[in-house]
Order: C-alpha cells, then structure tokens, then sequence
C-alpha cells in the first residue's frame, strides 16, 4: 500500500469537501465521521492518489480495523488490483481476527476457482477446500460464521461421487461437519440443525435417531449459551458509538460499553459450552482479539487479555500482546509497567 502523501502535507486536494475532511483530522485525529467521512469522498473522487493516500492514513490510524481492511481489499478487487489485495490478505488476516475480512478472503478463493453451473476440476476443489478449513479454523466460532459453515456443507455437498466409497467419505464429511458447526453457538445454528436432521434422514431414515440424540446434547448446550451471549451482544452493539476505535472520554455510554465487553469476557471464560482446555482456550483467545479490535485504546483490555495468557502457562504470547500494547499505547503507563513486569519474569523463568 502507498505511503500517505495529500494528507502528510499541506496541499489542497483539489475537493474542497475532502479539505474540509483533511482539517478536521488535523485538529482531532480520531475523527470517525471525519475518517469516514474522507473515505466516502476519495471513493467517489477519481483521484487514485488521494485515495490510496486516505486508506494508507485511515489504516495507519486503525490497524485493528477489520472493516477497513475488508473495504479497501474489495474496492481494490473491483479495480482489477489483484497483487495489492494479496498483499492486504498476506499482511493482515492473521493479525486482524476480522470475520469481514476472512469473508472478502473466502469469496476471493472462491470465485477464482468456481465457475457458476460448471463442475469444480479436482484441482480448483481442493484449493477451495482447504480454504474453507482455513476460515473455519480461524473465525468459525464466531456467532456470525453460520453463512459460511452453510456454504461449506453446500460445497461438500456439491462434490460429484462416482464410487460407493466415494459416496460414504462425502457422507461421513457431511456429518461431521454438520456435527461441528450445531455444537457452536451460531446465529444461524438452528437453521443448520434442520438441515442436519434432514441429511440424516435422508442417509438413513432407521438411523437418523441416533445420530441426532448422540449431538443433540452438545446441540442444545450451544442454543442455550447462543441465547446468553446475545444478551451480551445486544448490549455491546447498542453502546458502540463509533465503528472505528476512539480513545475513551469516560462518557457513561462509554463506560456501558466497556463494562458489556468485560461481561461477555468473563462469560466466555466461565466455558459455557464445557468445552476441553484448547478449545476453550481458543474461544477466550477469539473473543479477547475482538475485544482489542474494537476497545484499541483501552489499557485494562490489553492487559486482561496478557493476564488471561499468562494463567494459561502462555507467557510468550502474554508478553507478545503487551509488546503490541506498548505500542499502541506509549503513553499508558500501566501498559508499560505490566510490559516491563511480564518481561522481567520471563527472565527469570
């Protein structure tokens, strides 16, 4: 991505709104609506310098910012850019658990290896495949992942069997994977439930019940703990008043806010789901990454997250989470007292 130059300097950009959008960001560099704002206006502009040079300050702002990442990757797609939206793949999904922006990925894989009413060449599945497993692996116990587990049991599906054994891997496939994603609580995992109860209907009608009863359990544990977090969720998105990170004022929206993170925090680390220890440890790890992804410049949530790491006998990624912490934050001194507190002890260990 090209490094910020319009909005680096003084020179006008010749769109007296994006002016307008420029000096305001001057003055508070937390803007939202100022951010949002600028982007709106260089989308519209035919001005591809003034455009890179807003994603690249947008971006810069907000690393953590999985929306902006996923925009700027499919307005790049869209202009034939293919080596640039490799490039943000390559750099971020990684380092930004965003749903959104494993979704552009999974769409990208997809439509450079599956032609619509054309069978999928081995070759092409296989790619596709694997990417699947990627995403699920990454964001598939996200409570909005459902569209993308229904989308991987219809590309399982979809597989042409010209053997008896063939048939019976696809089967065994579609049950497990079927398995899998009802034990989630997901958004959608209801829907998916009566399509699991279909399939095993249709393999083998005898047979249906119990398969059903032996994950109906694991199935129920998941609607039940679906029903809770979206108390927390509710709570959460009806707080947030911006969709990119602002330092904390401490208005008491704000402070609602934080206090429902904290509580979906300390629910998912209460195991719910009475998942086994890395699985559980998965889920927490997932749900502390979008925490910082969205309360960025809160020290308390950075600092939880290493304290959570620790108690796990992961101290590296503790110390590797307030390493980004101390960067993110340089002038929070309870982030670099509890950076320098974690590394000494790693010394001693």
């Amino acid at each position: 991505m090209e490094q910020p130059t319009l909005l680096s300097s003084k020179q006008s950009t010749g769109i007296p709104e994006a002016d307008m959008y420029k000096k305001r960001l001057e003055r508070s560099p937390h803007d939202a609506s100022a951010w949002m704002g600028l982007l709106r206006v260089a989308r519209s502009s035919n001005n591809d310098e003034l455009l890179y040079a807003a994603y690249s300050s947008a971006l810069a702002q907000y690393p953590s910012s999985g929306h902006l990442l996923a925009t700027f990757v499919e307005l790049e797609l869209s202009r034939g850019n293919k080596s640039s939206a490799e490039s943000i793949f390559n750099n971020n999904l990684f380092n930004v658990p965003s749903i959104e922006l494993w979704q552009s990925y999974l769409g990208y894989v997809l439509k450079a290896n599956v032609e619509a009413g054309v069978d999928v060449p081995p070759e092409n599945r296989s790619t596709v495949m694997e990417c699947f497993k990627l995403v699920l692996d990454n964001v598939g116990a996200d409570r909005e992942a459902g569209r993308i587990w229904i989308d991987y049991i219809s590309f399982i599906n979809s597989a042409q069997t010209h053997a008896p054994y063939e048939e019976q891997q696809r089967t065994d496939l579609l049950r497990e994977t079927y398995q899998t994603a009802v034990s989630i609580p997901l958004l959608r995992v209801e829907e998916i439930w009566k399509s699991y109860d279909a399939f095993e209907t249709r393999v083998d009608r005898m047979g249906a019940k119990q398969q059903l009863s032996k994950i109906s359990p694991s199935y129920m544990t998941a609607r039940t703990a679906l029903r809770e977090m979206s108390r927390f969720w509710d709570t959460i998105r009806a707080t947030q008043s911006n969709t990119l990170p602002q330092p904390p004022t401490w208005t008491a929206r704000e402070v609602e806010h934080l206090d429902a993170w904290k509580r979906y925090l300390k629910w998912e680390v209460s195991n719910p789901l009475r998942l086994g220890g890395p699985d559980a440890h998965k889920r927490v790890i997932y749900a502390y990454n979008q925490a910082c992804m969205e309360l960025w410049l809160y020290p308390e949530v950075w600092i939880e997250f290493a304290e959570y790491y620790t108690t796990i006998g992961q101290q590296s990624d503790a110390l590797t989470k307030l390493q980004t912490a101390s960067s993110v934050l340089p002038e929070s001194l309870a982030v670099q007292f509890a950076y320098a507190e974690t590394a000494e002890k790693m010394k001693q260990l």
